[in-house]
Order: C-alpha cells, then structure tokens, then sequence
C-alpha cells in the first residue's frame, strides 16, 4: 500500500486516481499473483517493488 500511496501522491497531477489505482492492480496481480513472499525483504535488500512497478511502465 506504501507503493500506491506513493504513486497516487507522485503521478495525481497527471492522471486520475481511478487510472492510477487500476495501473496498481493490474501491475501488483500480475507481478505477484502466484507468489506468497511478496512483502518480504529481498536478499539485494530491496524491500519496496515502488521503482520496479512504477517507473518507466505508468506512462505507457
């Protein structure tokens, strides 16, 4: 949820929060849909997916 609150804060100046919050979903079920670790720390110690999720896909 960090992630999308984030997003919503970043990007509401250019798009509407109905756009933002279905891009969210769309990109969190299918990066994640068959893994149950998703919140967990990942070993290079990245814990947020924020810049994985987001940057370079929300304006395609």
């Amino acid at each position: 949820m960090i992630n999308l609150e984030t997003a919503i804060i970043e990007y509401r100046s250019e798009y509407y929060i109905e756009d933002i919050l279905e891009h969210f979903l769309k990109q969190f079920s299918n990066r994640y849909k068959y893994k149950v670790w998703m919140m967990m720390r990942r070993k290079d110690g990245v814990i947020s997916d924020y810049e994985l999720i987001w940057e370079g896909r929300v304006r395609d």
